[in-house]
């Protein structure tokens, strides 16, 4: 009984999610589609082929880089020793996030959604909050299926050295993307180790 419950929690979950996507897109008229599993994302046109971000050098020094943000959708992160490409668009919902000096932290405005610097969710959007206040079904469907929620995905990210070491740059493909709650973070190329070199 406490299944079928939670099933229900997770349908209702889902329509309320797509309703607010529905009637978000009505209002958002510079969106296109891209096809993820079985539905469709807006996302801006942003030009997905590999680019180079220049030399790991360049990173060394802790930050956010937003310099590919309008080109790419892509973030540079650079902290604890590597740097991470993250997609700037929440991938629950496909909207963009912003990331907020103040706080270090990435938020999406539509929803409310916060995730650390890292990538990783931190709290729930407004719907979701007050869908889990006010439904104890929808709060246990959470407990069994976490991934409802997304953290921030991140781009593949790989060194390409010439035959001279003084021409070492960083590539990153927006096209190939690592997923937290899937346990794909510690796979090779979705991040780049500064120590490496």
């Amino acid at each position: 009984m406490r299944r079928v419950r939670s099933w229900m929690a997770v349908c209702l979950l889902v329509a309320l999610a797509g309703a607010s996507f529905y009637f978000g897109n009505l209002i958002d008229l510079s969106a296109t589609t891209f096809s993820i599993g079985m539905g469709s994302v807006p996302r801006a046109n942003f030009d997905d082929s590999p680019f180079s971000i220049g030399s790991p050098q360049r990173y060394r020094e802790p930050g956010v880089y937003l310099d590919y943000l309008n080109a790419h959708g892509v973030i540079i992160v650079s902290h604890t020793g590597m740097v991470v490409a993250l997609s700037a668009h929440n991938p629950t919902t496909g909207k963009a996030v912003r990331y907020e000096q103040l706080t270090s932290q990435f938020s999406d405005p539509a929803t409310g959604a916060r995730f650390n610097r890292d990538g990783i969710i931190t709290s729930l959007n407004r719907a979701q909050r007050r869908i889990l206040d006010d439904n104890d079904l929808a709060r246990d469907a959470l407990d069994e299926n976490p991934t409802m929620l997304r953290s921030l995905e991140r781009c593949y990210i790989r060194l390409r050295q010439t035959d001279s070491d003084r021409d070492q740059e960083l590539i990153v493909d927006p096209r190939h993307r690592f997923i937290f709650e899937l346990n794909q973070w510690s796979r090779e190329f979705c991040c780049y180790l500064l120590n490496s070199q």
